[in-house]
């Protein structure tokens, strides 16, 4: 059995891990009260969510309903060895989806700039 105070550490480390998804949940709820608070009407903020789920249900339709885009693999030359991309792509759109214009382009280049780079030294890497 534990202490008294190894039991207090473990629990304020279980809320510090509990913490970021509780507050994921609040903001759910207050989300789901703005309707009924037409101060916090915003059209703006209404009709980027519109288009950013319009997108997202967009890809979500891509992987489910169209096999060629869901089976999307590369081969290595292994028989029976692929990589298999499926759902990464609602990652990255969700990533770089911003509210401007400019801010989706800039944060696009920084990924292709990272994925270059990043491949870059996996390749050196390999070599190495």
């Amino acid at each position: 059995f534990n202490s008294p105070k190894q039991d207090i550490k473990n629990a304020k480390q279980y809320a510090l891990i509990l913490a970021f998804p509780l507050l994921f949940i609040i903001r759910f709820f207050e989300t789901l009260t703005l309707p009924f608070q037409p101060k916090r009407w915003n059209l703006r903020d209404f009709l980027w969510s519109c288009k950013w789920t319009t997108g997202f249900v967009a890809l979500i339709c891509m992987e489910v309903y169209w096999p060629a885009y869901s089976n999307f693999g590369i081969e290595t030359g292994n028989p029976g060895v692929s990589g298999l991309y499926a759902g990464w792509q609602l990652l990255s759109y969700g990533f770089v989806w911003r509210p401007t214009m400019e801010g989706t382009t800039k944060k696009g280049f920084q990924r292709i700039i990272g994925t270059l780079v990043g491949g870059l030294f996996a390749w050196i890497g390999v070599m190495v």
